[in-house]
């Protein structure tokens, strides 16, 4: 792995090769130069060369002639030496050479001559040749990687951005020529020679025109080349597409095949496993990070699966919401058909009385359509509610898929990071090894290079020591004609002086002048011969000091190369050190995702259990609130019925005592009519009225009797009302416990749904959300007290789990909870024994504080001290019976058994208030402050 590294850092320190564009423009534009250019040769090695060269050449021939005429021989080298330069060189040469060649070329056409320059610019960085130490240091030469269809259409590309620079450069001078031909004809009518021009002129015209015609139908042919390439390239990724796809289907028909392997129990799947297995293990002793793209996949694949598992429950929840809503919209024109029923019943029973058999007939015909319709409501309730039902069991069916999944995707994670912690280990010992490897060959080089610095440095003090004797010799020898050498300058310059200073000896000194030079010549001659007799060993010692130089120039070169070597060390360490925090975070990224998935399999039975409980709790809540609804409005439909009927009653006894009062008005006339006609002898019609008197008489009596009847009926439905509320107060009371209850559990439930559907990652929830959080939050204001005592018990009960075995209590938790209804007859049997405990104790504290008051009045110290203690001892007691009561009490709330929760807590009050007047008599009779601190203290 390291030595894979090694290779592509150094490809990458390699200088890069340059682009197949810019060789292609460097062949067109030596095409187009003239042959007759002098080439420059390439340098030699180590040399270092810049400058400009400028040659006189000769005009440009045309682009055929340029065809025509073969390239030189050197130019054909030059341009191979420049392709072979651009890749990485062997490291078994002399010396690397690196190199970066760039033309440029600039032609300026005159009327006669052409003056062409070319700068050339060659950077050479010339290497010494390695020592022997450094052989593990050599570099391969880079494989160059077959060329791609991308980059033959870039070539293509180029060619034809070239094509077009050119003819539009051709295009450009073909105008500029007939321009400066516009104006030599212009001028040529002023000069006499207009018609040789206009002749030069035309020819010239003529041939631009024939250069044109031939470049526009070589870039023709050029560009048709070039669709043909881009054709045949086209026509191979064709090819390769579809034999991609081939590998592709072959691939998937490979998967279903050991899908169904994997499905069916047969031999030839035990076969397929054990050979899976053996490859793996083969693999294994071959280990790779092949595994990164295995935990990509499982991770696709873990984030397909719960998107679809969360876009499924979303839509069910959706849909149950739907259903909720949609119930409820029924339930109410059920009450409403409900009510109708009743109005409509009631005044049937009306009309019935009242003899209207017509309007009796119109209302049983539309009781028998409202009762239809509620049949019919009640069919469309129980559908929704199987729907419901149906949706529900889909959602525990897709629980039950996740918690094999997330095992199974836990498991194969757990392999991923035993694969990885493997490979981590492997890493990290082969990295260390080459560490080691490389700083034990940085130290023996570093060692090698102080030893050959330590001898280089003593061989340069000897040579020191040696120029220094020679030198002191040739002084040694040379002493006396130096110190005549300098008396004689000196004697020069005296003379010369007084040469100056007095010119009328001129004459006199110049003779002296003379021959003062020839014995300085002569004194020069000497000194030389003296000279050359030590420049032979001068040569030689400064040879020596060349080598010496290089030597050291080498030994820099080489510390220089040991340095970036440690540089290299310093930094594969960092690399190899960032590789093992990546390896590390990414174990620890394994790890958490493995956690995450333990604990959503872990909560997939327990969010099952947990649902069910809860959904179970609130249907029982539900169906029970519904019953009592149904007595409830039952009873109120009697309390109606009997309220219609006491208000007929009544309206019958108004009419009745109308006609008795308008009977009893006409009576006295009557009888006054009979005195006036006994008065008047006319007895037949005196007995005539006598007759009526006698039937208004009856008919009152009558009616009084109508009137006790309707009075006695009055007071038996009266007395019937009275039966009737005090059970509906009763019921009224039990249907608003148990819809509080309901509407608790409904908390509860909603609360547990929006915790999972917050949880599921899909773009439709956002109403469904809104809702259930505006229903919870109108439930919380509702029901605040009763839902933290709710919660609180649970977090109780949930924190004496966490304590003590969560799984196993959990477990009976439930199955107590299961049991609740069963054991509720054991449940009173208990409280009855407890109430008769908690009386007789009661008894007792009463029978003992007679006692004391009676004993209080003949008390000693002794006694009293006796009293004191004899009360704190009942005072604990009684503070012992309250937690356990409390207790009790929370047990009976947590199973929702209020009314014997109430019943036990009225107990605690009554043993709260009797401890405070044991308090209180301690305080008052004896100064004691407070029991409750002395309790603290014990």
């Amino acid at each position: 792995m390291f030595k894979k590294k090694e290779q592509s850092q150094q490809q990458t320190a390699s200088p890069p090769s340059p682009p197949p564009t810019s060789t292609i423009q460097q062949q067109q534009q030596v095409v187009q130069q003239p042959p007759n250019i002098p080439i420059q040769q390439p340098a030699q090695k180590g040399s270092m060369f810049k400058g400009s060269l400028k040659v006189k050449a000769q005009p440009p021939l045309t682009q055929e002639v340029q065809q025509q005429q073969p390239l030189p021989q050197t130019y054909q080298s030059q341009l191979v030496q420049s392709q072979s330069n651009s890749d990485v060189l062997s490291p078994e040469s002399d010396a690397y050479k690196q190199q970066y060649n760039q033309v440029e070329t600039s032609i300026i056409q005159e009327e006669s001559n052409i003056e062409q320059k070319i700068e050339v610019k060659i950077n050479v960085d010339e290497i010494k040749k390695k020592p022997t130490g450094f052989g593990f240091l050599k570099k391969k030469q880079p494989e160059q990687p077959p060329p791609t269809d991308e980059s033959l259409q870039e070539q293509v590309e180029s060619q034809m951005i070239y094509g077009i620079q050119v003819k539009q450069n051709q295009v450009q001078d073909a105008n500029n020529l007939q321009e400066q031909i516009q104006e030599q004809s212009l001028q040529s009518n002023y000069s006499p020679i207009q018609n040789k021009d206009h002749s030069f002129n035309d020819d010239q015209n003529k041939q631009l025109q024939k250069q044109i015609e031939q470049n526009e139908k070589e870039i023709e042919q050029q560009q048709l080349l070039q669709q043909q390439q881009l054709q045949l390239q086209q026509q191979q990724q064709q090819q390769q597409q579809q034999q991609y796809q081939q590998s592709k289907l072959q691939y998937q028909q490979q998967q279903q095949q050991e899908q169904k392997l994997f499905q069916s129990n047969s031999p030839l799947k035990n076969n397929f496993i054990n050979k899976s297995q053996n490859n793996s293990n083969s693999m294994n002793s071959q280990l790779d990070n092949s595994y990164v793209k295995q935990h990509q996949m499982i991770m696709d694949e873990l984030e397909y699966f719960q998107s679809e598992v969360n876009k499924k429950k979303a839509q069910i929840y959706i849909a149950q919401q739907e259903i909720e809503k949609r119930i409820l919209c029924y339930q109410q024109k059920l009450q409403d058909c409900n009510s109708r029923l009743t109005q409509l019943s009631i005044e049937q029973q009306v009309c019935v009385q009242q003899e209207q058999f017509e309007r009796a007939e119109e209302i049983e015909q539309c009781l028998k359509q409202i009762q239809e319709k509620i049949t019919q409501i009640d069919n469309i309730i129980k559908q929704e509610e199987q729907q419901y039902t149906k949706l529900q069991d889909e959602k525990e069916n897709l629980r039950g898929e996740e918690y094999p999944f997330y095992q199974e995707t836990e498991q194969r994670l757990e392999e991923i990071e035993r694969l990885h912690i493997k490979y981590s280990d492997q890493y990290r010992f082969e990295g260390q090894n080459q560490i080691k490897k490389l700083q034990q060959h940085i130290e023996e080089e570093n060692e090698r290079v102080k030893i050959q610095q330590i001898h280089t440095e003593i061989d340069s003090k000897h040579l020191d020591e040696e120029e220094q004797h020679l030198n002191q010799i040739m002084d040694n020898q040379t002493k006396e004609y130096r110190i005549e050498q300098d008396q004689l300058i000196s004697k020069k310059s005296n003379l010369e002086q007084e040469i100056a200073e007095l010119q009328q000896l001129l004459n006199q000194k110049k003779n002296e002048l003379l021959k003062v030079n020839v014995d300085l010549n002569s004194t020069k001659e000497k000194i030389q011969q003296v000279q050359q007799k030590f420049n032979l060993q001068l040569a030689k010692v400064q040879n020596k000091r060349t080598k010496l130089n290089d030597e050291l120039n080498s030994l820099a070169t080489e510390r220089a190369q040991i340095e970036a070597l440690e540089g290299d060390n310093l930094r594969k360490q960092n690399e190899y050190k960032n590789k093992l925090e990546y390896l590390a975070q990414q174990l620890e990224s394994i790890k958490e995702k493995r956690n995450e998935l333990i604990r959503k399999a872990n909560q997939v039975p327990e969010q099952c259990q947990q649902e069910l409980d809860v959904t179970f709790k609130y249907q029982e809540a539900k169906k029970a609130s519904l019953e009592a609804l149904r007595e409830l409005a039952q009873v109120q439909r009697q309390i109606d019925e009997l309220n219609y009927k006491r208000n007929m009653g009544q309206s019958q006894l108004h009419e009745i005592l109308n006609k008795k009062s308008e009977l009893q008005k006409k009576l006295p006339k009557m009888i006054d009519d009979k005195a006036q006609l006994v008065q008047n002898k006319n007895f037949k019609g005196a007995a005539q009225i006598n007759e009526q008197i006698k039937e208004v008489q009856r008919q009152i009596s009558q009616y009084e009797e109508k009137i006790s009847e309707n009075q006695n009926l009055e007071t038996q439905i009266l007395k019937e009302i009275d039966e009737i509320e005090d059970s509906f107060l009763t019921k009224q009371h039990q249907y608003q416990q148990l819809q509080q209850n309901t509407e608790i559990c409904r908390y509860f439930v909603l609360e547990l749904k929006l915790q999972e559907i917050q949880q599921i990652d899909y773009f439709g929830l956002s109403q469904l959300t809104s809702d259930m959080k505006n229903e919870l939050e109108q439930l919380f204001n509702k029901y605040q007290d009763l839902i933290y005592a709710n919660r609180k018990i649970s977090t109780d009960n949930v924190d004496q789990i966490q304590d003590h075995q969560q799984e196993a209590d959990i477990q009976v938790i439930q199955q107590e909870y299961q049991q609740d209804n069963s054991l509720e007859t054991g449940q009173q049997l208990n409280n009855q024994i407890e109430e008769q405990q908690i009386e007789q104790n009661y008894d007792l504290v009463q029978h003992q504080q007679q006692q004391h008051k009676e004993d209080e009045i003949e008390m000693s110290e002794e006694q009293k001290q006796i009293y004191i203690e004899e009360q704190k001892q009942l005072y604990q007691e009684i503070q012992q019976q309250m937690k356990q009561l409390e207790d009790q009490v929370q047990d009976y709330a947590q199973k929702e058994q209020y009314e014997e929760a109430d019943q036990i807590q009225q107990e605690v009050d009554r043993l709260t208030n009797q401890a405070n007047a044991i308090q209180l008599e301690l305080k008052q009779k004896f100064n004691i402050d407070s029991l409750i601190a002395e309790e603290e203290q014990n």
